[in-house]
């Protein structure tokens, strides 16, 4: 039995899952270019997004090297540079079946613009299918888990109106 906790605790440290954050050594990086950072060559911008209100300088940039998926919070420092705040690694994503919604979710009803979720594609104005959702704490330089009840995210891509 201690061999098989071992084991897990073991794994969970080597390989990425869901929510594990990769920030040693990224924390307080600026690049205007990702694959400027030595950590994320091979990797390139998928999507990026302002946190509302603007006027923060900070946001959210979804990198990818087409096998694994990283979500880091910034903070726009100087023209075109950004400086890595915080670095979420939601490794192996199934562009089918899962979509990373970032800076758009309410809990609630009430908007927070800190919010990364993993939903599950639907058609409407709102993913309501969460399937794990963190926030993104600035003065801690980490995302943390939060819970998926009376989340939901705006779906930008949804052209139905």
């Amino acid at each position: 039995m201690k061999k098989i906790v071992f084991v897990v605790l073991l794994m969970t440290y080597i390989f990425p899952i869901h929510g594990q954050t990769i920030s040693k050594g990224l924390i307080g990086k600026i690049y205007k270019q990702i694959n400027e950072i030595e950590q994320f060559k091979g990797y390139k911008e998928e999507q990026g997004i302002a946190i509302l209100p603007l006027g923060t300088g900070n946001g959210f940039s979804k990198i990818s090297n087409g096998k694994n998926t990283i979500v880091l919070f910034t903070k726009f420092v100087a023209p075109k540079s950004y400086k890595i705040m915080a670095v979420l690694n939601l490794g192996a994503i199934n562009a089918n079946a899962q979509i990373v919604a970032m800076a758009r979710c309410r809990i609630n009803n009430k908007n927070n613009g800190t919010i990364v979720a993993l939903v599950k594609p639907s058609g409407g104005d709102k993913f309501k299918d969460i399937i794990k959702a963190w926030r993104a704490d600035e003065k801690k330089h980490t995302f943390v888990n939060i819970p998926t009840k009376g989340i939901d995210c705006d779906n930008e891509g949804d052209s139905s109106d």
